[in-house]
């Protein structure tokens, strides 16, 4: 913000540019408490360089300045999004059920350029998990005797990029 407030060709001054910032800050409404810090804090609206009397004169008028149905509005509306944020976030979240000697697919993750990724398989596998560690992370090797490459494939991968390996 104070970047975008000081302008290439004049001297930067710190002192004049922060109040600007603290004020942005102060009463710009915030997504989780659906209010602004000032307004929590002291029941108004701070007052800008430009004093806007119309804007005073409805706010005094609109709405009495009780700071305890602000802040209980703003608890509410604080765990609502909470509740939201908690929804999306176990939506994505993958279930790790995984236990020594499962089969698995890893998911195809080709770093090689000029490597067309609309024909290449989303995974590739099947892989054995030999020891579960903490975090949902996996260390996966080879199959006995189906392995692709002279060296043993053995890796760490998290719940998220791996899956059951079905067989046909």
């Amino acid at each position: 913000m104070i970047a975008k407030l000081t302008s290439a060709g004049t001297q930067f001054s710190l002192d004049k540019i922060l109040p600007e910032v603290e004020f942005a800050i102060n009463n710009t409404i915030h997504r989780s408490t659906g209010t602004t810090p000032s307004k929590l804090l002291f029941g108004v609206n701070q007052r800008g360089v430009a004093i806007d009397f119309l804007g005073e004169y409805l706010e005094k008028s609109d709405e009495s300045r009780n700071l305890e149905d602000i802040r209980c509005k703003a608890v509410e509306k604080i765990a609502s999004s909470q509740k939201y944020n908690e929804i999306t976030k176990d939506r994505n979240r993958v279930e790790s059920n995984f236990k020594i000697g499962d089969y698995v697919v890893i998911k195809n993750f080709v770093s090689s350029p000029g490597a067309c990724k609309k024909v290449i398989p989303k995974f590739k596998g099947p892989y054995v998990i030999i020891k579960v560690l903490p975090n949902d992370r996996y260390l996966i090797k080879d199959v006995e005797g189906f392995q692709l490459t002279q060296i043993p494939y053995e890796g760490i991968w998290e719940a998220a990029n791996i899956k059951k390996w079905i067989n046909n």
